[in-house]
């Protein structure tokens, strides 16, 4: 692996957008593609950042970097989980309405054997349902 100089923009804090202003650091990964999240040194402490591309070696940004590029973030495995969760959620609703509508039934059905008016009227919903 090589040695590069990538660029990278930080996200504007409590918004979805990315500032403009590009910081250059150095980096040995070379698979970025832009906009991929990363999280990297500075001197306030690790951030996350945007990678937004790499630079040349001529090119006189490539000097200001002082600082790596740590890791690349997998946000393919954080989708997963909450696509995930989201299908546990639903499967659960369907379950519980599921349950529910038995339950109902159960309850009439035992109702109707000590109440005759009951019984007619589960009858006559029966017959209508087909």
């Amino acid at each position: 692996m090589s040695m590069k100089i990538a660029q990278v923009c930080f996200p504007v804090e409590m918004s979805n957008k990315v500032g403009n202003k590009k910081y250059s650091y150095f980096t040995d990964m070379e698979d970025l593609d832009w906009q991929d999240t990363v999280v990297v040194e500075t001197r306030y402490g690790i951030r996350v950042a945007v990678f937004m591309n790499y630079l040349g070696e001529s090119s006189k940004d490539s000097e200001k970097a002082s600082a790596w590029i740590i890791q690349k973030v997998d946000l393919n495995r954080l989708e997963a989980k909450k696509a995930k969760q989201k299908q546990i959620r639903d499967i659960k609703a369907k379950l519980l309405e599921r349950k529910s509508k038995i339950e109902e039934r159960q309850i009439f059905e035992i109702m109707a054997k000590s109440d005759p008016t009951l019984a007619s009227l589960l009858k006559e919903y029966d017959e209508l349902l087909g």
